[in-house]
């Protein structure tokens, strides 16, 4: 039996650029034939082109059938969507300028083996002890679950890179072997986010090292925010990737 994919666009409702590329990729790779569906996550912000209704649908999860609130409401009928798919991308767009990062919110062996089989050098683990009880859509995705941060979002270069790596994932993803998924991730570079900045910083870029005083980091999503002026990401390699996660 083939594997499935599920492509969820626009959990954020000013985050619908992916739906163009997505629509370019059925004209070429259709549904049916290679195996995948697609979804608008936040359907209802999208038409009012608006972040969110009345709460993030990327913290809702994994939701609440009889709330009030629609992106609670929303995040429990997308995951139930997702219950029948093996592997779940959520596309997300931002307006720093990170490039392509693959996003692990829930750090199990299932979502490296798909992060492996990505085209995109970067990964950044993002989790919360809070996020295990409401977090991230892909906290609660099973068997694999991951986002793509695609930044700039409005950026032509970098949409275009998406659909590139996006047409070699489904073309390629149910011939690729252990083998494979290993050598990919031995040539990735891995972060994990520790903490966050307040203290504004213009000079701030995604992935540049900042070395200062006290510690070493590296800025991600840099001056988006209101209150934070980046995530701190810490750069490590493979092997150690989970017993740092042990320390979140």
């Amino acid at each position: 039996m083939k594997k499935k994919i599920l492509f969820i666009s626009a959990i954020h409702g000013d985050e619908g650029f992916s739906i163009k590329v997505l629509d370019e990729l059925e004209r070429k790779f259709p549904k049916d034939k290679f195996a995948y569906e697609r979804i608008i996550g936040n359907p209802k912000a999208l038409a009012r082109n608006v972040r969110y209704l009345d709460s993030n649908l990327n913290r809702s999860a994994p939701g609440n059938k009889n709330s009030k609130l629609y992106e609670e409401k929303r995040a429990f009928e997308i995951l139930e969507i997702a219950k029948k798919f093996d592997y779940v991308i959520d596309i997300h767009g931002a307006d720093s300028d990170c490039g392509l990062a693959i996003i692990i919110c829930n750090p199990i062996l299932p979502n490296f083996i798909l992060a492996g089989m990505i085209s995109i050098k970067k990964i950044v683990v993002w989790t919360t002890k809070e996020d295990l009880k409401k977090g991230p859509l892909t906290q609660f995705c099973k068997p694999a679950g991951l986002e793509i941060e695609c930044g700039r979002k409005n950026d032509f270069i970098i949409q275009n890179k998406l659909k590139k790596v996006l047409a070699r994932f489904i073309k390629s993803y149910q011939k690729v072997t252990t083998k494979d998924v290993v050598n990919n991730l031995k040539k990735k570079e891995l972060y994990v986010i520790y903490d966050k900045q307040t203290k504004k910083d213009s000079n701030l870029q995604d992935f540049k090292k900042v070395k200062n005083r006290n510690e070493v980091f590296y800025p991600f999503m840099s001056n988006v925010y209101p209150k934070i002026s980046c995530y701190k990401m810490r750069k490590i390699k493979l092997e150690k990737l989970f017993l740092s996660l042990s320390n979140i």
